[in-house]
């Protein structure tokens, strides 16, 4: 039998999604650093009812900033926000992607439990 190379078809996604990690780091795909303008520095906000967190472009005098990390190699933007996820309780353990829409000025994406208003928001949760 003879062997057939294998040739990936997925897609690439190119909706904006932020991936939280076990240890409160929240990564930001390209798409969604676009939506916050490509930010140094953002607030992060949270409503409890719904349970969606959103980021804010922001200046580094302003109150409760967050710096916005690029790795040097890859580019790739970060949030360190692990005391952010335990003030409210977020569950880092089990992390995941999530799909990000653009609320105003504001970055925003459902983390779980409360009250969904896309079924579509969360990519995945582990």
């Amino acid at each position: 039998m003879p062997f057939e190379k294998w040739v990936k078809k997925g897609k690439k996604i190119t909706r904006p999604f932020v991936t939280l990690d076990r240890d409160g780091q929240l990564y930001l795909s390209k798409s969604c650093e676009e939506l916050l303008d490509f930010a140094d520095y953002v607030t992060l906000w949270f409503d409890a009812k719904t349970r969606q967190v959103g980021l804010r472009p922001a200046q580094p005098d302003e109150e409760a900033v967050y710096r916005v990390s690029r790795h040097t190699r890859t580019g790739r933007a970060s949030v360190s926000a692990m005391s952010f996820c335990r003030g409210h309780g977020i569950d880092v353990y089990h992390g995941g992607k999530f799909f990000v829409k653009q609320v105003k000025d504001m970055a925003v994406f459902w983390v779980g439990g409360g009250e969904q208003e896309d079924e579509d928001d969360a990519l995945s949760s582990d």
